[in-house]
């Protein structure tokens, strides 16, 4: 199913209902008290429908809307990944990346991911996906004293056979995505 078409957004209030009767219900037992958390994320493509260039103005007109909701509402959370974005803010506005920092170091902005960019991993070589945590931690521990633990990987168009292990080898313990099944071949 796809988000442009009507049954995927009749979808959604179901999908929603079923929560809120699951969630209820759990909230019933005395044993298991829930949290759900909500934590916003803007998912940005290095390059997709529009210019490269395009791209470093998303990634500061994005962080500087959240910067905004993070004044207007403090107790708003906000995750993202692609330190390739962060260097990009870091060298094109460097007002606000001193204030993602500052959101970082207090824990109102959640920096993961683990790699330099979201890449696809069914094209690069295993080098290369090695290459993608080594730049991308290390910049995040030198930038923000982050080491990141969870790979962040939302919208990839297939998977390395070679990934489980790279990951683990990278030292990370999570893996996060929303593509598993997103096509009609699967």
């Amino acid at each position: 199913m796809h988000y442009r078409e009507k049954a995927f957004y009749d979808s959604v209030g179901a999908a929603c209902e079923y929560l809120v009767q699951e969630l209820e219900e759990l909230a019933r037992i005395q044993e298991i008290k829930p949290t759900v958390t909500g934590v916003g994320h803007s998912h940005i493509d290095m390059g997709w429908l529009w210019r490269f260039s395009a791209t470093r103005e998303k990634a500061s007109r994005t962080f500087s809307t959240v910067l905004n909701l993070m004044r207007q509402f403090p107790e708003y959370r906000y995750m993202h990944s692609s330190p390739q974005l962060y260097r990009f803010l870091e060298k094109d506005y460097p007002e606000i990346f001193e204030a993602v920092k500052e959101k970082i170091k207090q824990g109102q902005w959640e920096i993961t991911g683990g790699m330099w960019v979201e890449p696809d991993t069914n094209l690069p070589t295993g080098e290369s996906l090695i290459r993608q945590f080594l730049f991308g931690k290390r910049y995040m521990k030198q930038e923000f004293g982050v080491d990141s633990r969870l790979v962040w990987l939302p919208d990839v168009f297939g998977y390395s056979g070679a990934l489980p292990q790279i990951i683990r080898k990278s030292d990370m313990d999570y893996f996060m995505t929303t593509k598993l099944a997103w096509n009609q071949f699967n």
